[in-house]
Order: C-alpha cells, then sequence, then structure tokens
C-alpha cells in the first residue's frame, strides 16, 4: 500500500507551502534541521528534530522526538508514538498533513508525489530507549 501525506491548509486560511509527502522509506524524519526528510514550511513551531514517521510490516506509527511544541494526531498528543492509518491527521507543531492512500491515475501516473532527495543518516535514537513488543522499533 503506497501512502502521502498530503498538506493541510494553515489554520490562519490560504494555501499551504508544503507539498505533499510520500511515505517512500521506512523511515521518514521531520523537522527543520537540513538532516530531515520533511521540513514543514511556514512555522516556527516545528523543532529541529521533531519526529519520525516509521512503516513497517504493513503498519505506521509516529514517534515524537521531544518537540517542543508537540506531535498530534487527530487532535490527541502523541506521549511516546502512535499508530497511523489512512485518514488520519497527522500535526507537527502547528502544521498538519492527512495520511491518505496514493491514487494512481489511469495512465500509470501517480497523482500527488514530490520525490525526496535522500539525506545524510538520520539522527541515532537516545540511548536507554524503552522497548516494548507492540513498539515498531524506529
Amino acid at each position: 500500500m503506497r501512502l502521502v501525506f498530503n498538506p493541510l491548509p494553515p489554520a490562519n486560511g490560504g494555501r499551504s507551502a508544503n507539498r505533499p509527502v510520500p511515505l517512500d522509506r521506512p523511515v521518514l524524519f521531520f523537522g527543520r534541521h537540513p538532516d530531515c526528510d520533511v521540513s514543514p514550511l511556514g512555522s516556527a513551531k516545528v523543532s529541529r528534530r521533531h519526529c519520525c514517521v516509521a512503516e513497517a510490516s504493513g503498519r505506521v506509527r509516529v514517534r515524537d522526538l521531544g518537540s517542543l511544541n508537540g506531535t498530534w494526531v487527530n487532535d490527541r498528543p502523541v506521549r511516546r508514538e502512535a499508530p497511523l492509518v489512512p485518514g488520519d491527521v497527522l500535526r507537527v507543531g502547528d502544521v498538519g498533513y492527512r495520511l491518505e492512500r496514493l491514487e494512481t491515475v489511469q495512465d500509470g501516473s501517480q497523482s500527488g508525489v514530490v520525490s525526496i532527495a535522500p539525506t545524510a543518516a538520520p539522527p541515532a535514537q537516545e540511548a536507554g530507549a524503552e522497548s516494548s513488543s507492540d513498539v515498531v522499533p524506529i
């Protein structure tokens, strides 16, 4: 199943400056840091390394990386991590995205896809982080 994060309009109205983000790799990092895969535009409320989204075994999860302004799924704060399914709204600080299935048009091309250039290695996971059998490693 191919998925994409489609940007939502900003709370103050108008069009979002952000572009659709395909979930085209096992882990996507969101934040202002140059090493992040996705840098939401138009907000000072996004931390340098805000959150990451991981897809493994057909499941998608988001993990907050200690952001100051929080990561939210469907208006609920993500304390550590939370599952994501198509239709969910992910808020990174005050920037919103809806997770949707990627649609293919009749000629076989994909709609709403923006390629993301490879980045440097992702930030290392914090030492001593908890683990659980129902937590997908990120």
